[in-house]
């Protein structure tokens, strides 16, 4: 697999136009503002180096040093050896059982059977991350639930729209429980950092190191975004603390012993069962300078591959966040992705105006 990393810069100039007199006499006009847009791209194998790994290089590569970000604090738990001896037996089980022994997601709206042929890729402007904190803060829950409930109501919206064979997605609260008739099982598989995602400490390695846990959303889809939402940060306060991931890169690690051609079909049957691989990488909140060239935004996208039609990947940057589309191009047409942005933004929109009139509720009651 390849990891892409796009560097945007967008340089805006004012010009003024020159007007020519009756009598050949050049005459100042208006001011016209010219954006010249330059991108960067590199290309990495994800074998070599991993979102947090690359991240790190460009701190490392920057002409000037960021200095915003705010290193988590780990929580530790108190718990005794048997009752840790216990959890790690059944965590292990689990993470087996979800990555070897489930059954695949169902062909359906948003799942082939054949593989991906050809893919499309697209990428948000990005969306102000405040935005995102204001309502984490009120709702009580993270940013990443956040992003991924926004997440899987768009991917809802798409999947009724091809059920119904329509050129566009549905409005915002449009769904009930059930509309979407192939839904049987969706899973999401949210790959996880196992280096911390502290950018200024390094490890001195390079390599994959990330593990991942399957979020099972079919239910979710077609919820209201505030239930989602709810709903999205139980799923996840279950999942927090857990040793999944780290069990699941072991695993996959002790696999890469067997010979080529068994771990080729064992790798098939655990990585492409989900239907949208989905990823949060956390990037500089300060604007960078890469070898005197301002970078005022980046994305990064995985292409989608094997029967796995859908790649997101959400990159946090100079206070915003940019989300990353890679899809099958049978399951999502290039005309289509921009709605698809734009129903991302509907759903954030609506969890801000719920927050707004909840914080009104709140401060009326203590007024009173």
């Amino acid at each position: 697999w390849d990891l892409y990393f796009m560097y945007f810069n967008d340089e805006v100039e004012e010009e003024e136009e020159e007007e020519e007199g009756r009598e050949g006499v050049q005459k100042q006009g208006k001011k016209t503002k010219i954006v010249r847009k330059t991108c960067l791209v590199y290309r990495f194998d994800h074998g070599l180096m991993d979102g947090v790994t690359i991240m790190r290089a460009f701190l490392k590569a920057a002409d000037n040093e960021d200095l915003s970000m705010i290193k988590a604090k780990k929580v530790k738990e108190r718990r005794g050896m048997l009752t840790r001896a216990a959890t790690l037996l059944v965590e292990t089980g689990r993470a087996l059982q979800s990555a070897f022994f489930s059954p695949w997601d169902p062909a359906g709206p948003l799942k082939n059977k054949e593989y991906v042929e050809r893919t499309n890729l697209a990428w948000s402007k990005p969306v102000s991350l405040k935005r995102v904190k204001y309502v984490a803060n009120v709702m009580n829950v993270s940013v990443n639930d956040v992003l991924l409930a926004c997440l899987s109501g768009m991917y809802g919206r798409l999947a009724y729209m091809r059920q119904e064979g329509s050129k566009t997605l549905p409005p915002l609260g449009s769904m009930k429980p059930g509309d979407i008739k192939d839904l049987r099982q969706l899973n999401f598989v949210m790959w996880v950092s196992l280096r911390g995602l502290d950018l200024h400490r390094d490890d001195g390695q390079m390599g994959n190191k990330i593990g991942c846990v399957y979020l099972p959303v079919e239910s979710k889809l077609e919820l209201p975004p505030v239930e989602r939402l709810l709903e999205t940060n139980r799923i996840t306060t279950k999942m927090k603390n857990s040793v999944q991931p780290g069990l699941y890169y072991a695993i996959m690690n002790l696999l890469g012993c067997l010979p080529p051609i068994i771990l080729k079909y064992v790798y098939m049957g655990s990585a492409f069962k989900a239907t949208v691989s989905a990823s949060n990488l956390p990037g500089p909140q300060t604007k960078l300078v890469l070898r005197g060239f301002p970078v005022s935004s980046l994305a990064s996208f995985t292409r989608a591959q094997g029967t796995l039609g859908f790649f997101s990947l959400l990159v946090s940057y100079n206070g915003g966040v940019t989300v990353g589309i890679s899809s099958d191009e049978k399951l999502l047409k290039r005309e289509e992705m921009g709605a698809c942005f734009d129903a991302y933004d509907e759903e954030l929109t609506a969890l801000e105006e719920y927050c707004k009139g909840k914080a009104g509720e709140s401060s009326t009651t203590n007024a009173m």
